[in-house]
């Protein structure tokens, strides 16, 4: 068993902070990929390599409504999408070490000023910003990029 490397925090807290923004337009995939990514490690590979199982970092699935559902894309019935379970507020982003704003829809459409205000005071603050895909749209309209 190899002894594994924490990620830095910016807070001094055990572990390292990860906020994932989610709006109605967030590509569900890439959510889950930033879970698989930052969550809790799958045990059989976990014993495999000898690592902890325990992921290193903290997720907070954050967004405007305390729940969503993100939609499938086109063909698929109203109504259907996935889940994600109840969202802490975009005003954590500001005590996160990092925050993700994954991929959207439709990039090109205004982001909320509270989305936009919550991604500022993050970068302000000193957590690392970043994007998957057309999430840099999001980053560039808070004027982050």
């Amino acid at each position: 068993m190899r002894a594994s490397r924490r990620p830095p925090t910016t807070r001094g807290r055990d572990r390292h902070v990860v906020a994932i923004v989610l709006e109605p337009d967030t590509l569900a995939l890439e959510v889950a990929i930033a879970l698989r990514i930052f969550g809790r490690r799958i045990p059989s590979v976990a014993d495999r390599s000898g690592d902890d199982p325990d992921s290193p970092y903290e997720v907070l699935l954050l967004g405007e409504q305390p729940r969503l559902r993100l939609g499938l894309g086109d063909g698929f019935a109203e109504g259907t999408g996935i889940d994600f379970g109840p969202l802490s507020p975009l005003s954590a982003a500001s005590e996160s070490d990092t925050v993700i704003v994954p991929g959207v829809e439709v990039p090109t459409r205004l982001r909320s000023d509270s989305l936009l205000h919550a991604l500022r005071v993050a970068g302000q603050r000193g957590a690392r910003l970043a994007s998957f895909g057309s999430g840099a749209f999001a980053l560039a309209q808070a004027g982050l990029l």
